[in-house]
């Protein structure tokens, strides 16, 4: 985490209690998680992210999604500490909060991964009924539930989500020891994956050609190079993807398995290409974006 300067707080005596906060330093609009290690996470989405303050349970980072100044401020665990964050953030100019995080649930359908937009909730705790009446209905302002409802409908889907836990699994991703994920991506690579793929190369050309005329073209990138560079980005993220998925499936794997691989992993991209806008930012800061770099990202 980094850190900020204590010489921010003890120079500035027009900051909140709290937060540690003044005026300019939030947008109107935050995003909110409980957790403060979440904010950096979600800052990471932002364009200039910057940590502004990291206080107690109140963490805050400030960036900028689409030319629009906007924050993520961490409320802690609770009523009472949320309530303090809201105040806070409304004294210095913020005006529309939106709560993220995780839940438990009951709906066996609602899987792990899945988006919840709440349009409504039962106010149990204390702290409300210092500010409304039990009566009062605890709802969410009907402009920003419809935008988060408009913008949610392209948004990562069950089929993915699965595929991908497929994927990390047959991989051991999640594992610490870095021998053993290479034992298991070259078992599915050579086991599982090449097998398959000497029936159904097709499959490469159909995407990339999809994707070159569905995402590049006309070109969306400054230039022709960096249009191929993202093409053979795509290409190798969606290679590792299906060996992921060969592994995973070993003697089962068919056509009807890559589909739904490809469809689902091209409505998640189409929507948010952050992975691959990641590795082409790290490769143009390490000057890894030759030609003969991306003979060496696209394998055999």
């Amino acid at each position: 985490m980094i850190e900020c300067p204590k010489a921010y707080y003890e120079e500035n005596e027009n900051l909140v209690h709290h937060l540690k906060l003044k005026k300019g330093d939030v947008g109107r609009y935050i995003i909110m998680p409980g957790d403060p290690k979440r904010c950096e996470k979600i800052a990471k989405r932002f364009d200039s992210p910057k940590l502004i303050a990291d206080f107690r349970e109140y963490a805050t980072w400030t960036g900028y999604i689409d030319k629009v100044k906007v924050s993520a401020v961490s409320h802690g665990i609770g009523g009472p500490s949320t309530a303090i964050a809201l105040e806070e953030l409304i004294k210095i100019g913020a005006d529309t909060f939106i709560r993220v995080g995780t839940c438990g649930g009951m709906n066996i359908d609602v899987l792990p991964g899945d988006i919840v937009i709440v349009n409504g909730a039962i106010k149990l705790g204390g702290t409300m009924d210092n500010y409304i009446p039990k009566e009062f209905p605890c709802i969410p302002n009907i402009e920003v539930l419809e935008a988060m409802i408009e913008a949610s409908k392209n948004i990562k889907n069950k089929r993915y989500i699965t595929n991908f836990v497929n994927i990390i699994n047959s991989l051991q991703l999640a594992n610490e020891n870095l021998e053993r994920i290479k034992e298991c991506y070259e078992e599915a690579l050579n086991e599982h994956y090449r097998k398959f793929m000497k029936n159904y190369e097709h499959i490469y050309e159909n995407y990339l050609v999809y994707y070159m005329f569905k995402i590049l073209f006309p070109c969306n990138e400054e230039s022709i190079m960096d249009a191929y560079i993202m093409l053979v980005i795509q290409f190798a993220i969606l290679k590792m993807n299906l060996i992921g998925v060969c592994g995973h499936y070993k003697e089962e794997m068919d056509e009807e398995k890559v589909v739904n691989l490809i469809q689902s992993y091209a409505v998640v991209t189409e929507h948010d290409n952050f992975i691959a806008n990641r590795i082409n930012k790290y490769l143009k800061e390490n000057n890894l974006n030759t030609l003969a770099h991306m003979f060496i990202i696209m394998g055999k």
